[in-house]
C-alpha cells in the first residue's frame, strides 16, 4: 500500500520504486523494504520512522547488465584460452612420454 501511495504522490510506477526506512536518524544505513508481501511491522517500521524512496533507473540497469554480459564473455574467453594452453601442454607431455617409451623400447 505504501508503494501505491508513493506512486500517486510522485507519479512513479510501483515496479520502479525501491523503499527503505530508518527507525532512528542516527542509524548509519537505511533498511530496504525488499518484499512487497511483508508488512511494515515485519521490518520493524515504527511511528516516526523515515521512509525513503529511490526510483530504479532502467537505462542504468540495462547498461549494467550489458557491462556484466561483456565481462562474462571476456572471462569465458580467458578461460577458453587457458584451457587450450593446458590441453596443448598435456598433449606435449603425452607425446614426450610416448617418445621416451619408444626410445626406451628401441634401446632395450
Amino acid at each position: 500500500r505504501l508503494k501505491i501511495m508513493c506512486s500517486r504522490a510522485f507519479n512513479i510506477d510501483v515496479e520502479l520504486q525501491l523503499l527503505y526506512f530508518k527507525s532512528n536518524p542516527s542509524d548509519p544505513f537505511p533498511t530496504e523494504l525488499d518484499d512487497d508481501e511483508n508488512t511494515m511491522a515485519y521490518y520493524g517500521v515504527t511511528d516516526g520512522a523515515e521512509v525513503y524512496m529511490n526510483e530504479i533507473d532502467i537505462q542504468a540497469q540495462q547498461r549494467q547488465s550489458q557491462r556484466e554480459a561483456e565481462d562474462l564473455n571476456r572471462r569465458l574467453k580467458e578461460q577458453e584460452i587457458a584451457a587450450d594452453k593446458l590441453q596443448a601442454a598435456k598433449t606435449n607431455d603425452v607425446r614426450a612420454h610416448n617418445q621416451a617409451s619408444q626410445n626406451a623400447a628401441l634401446n632395450a
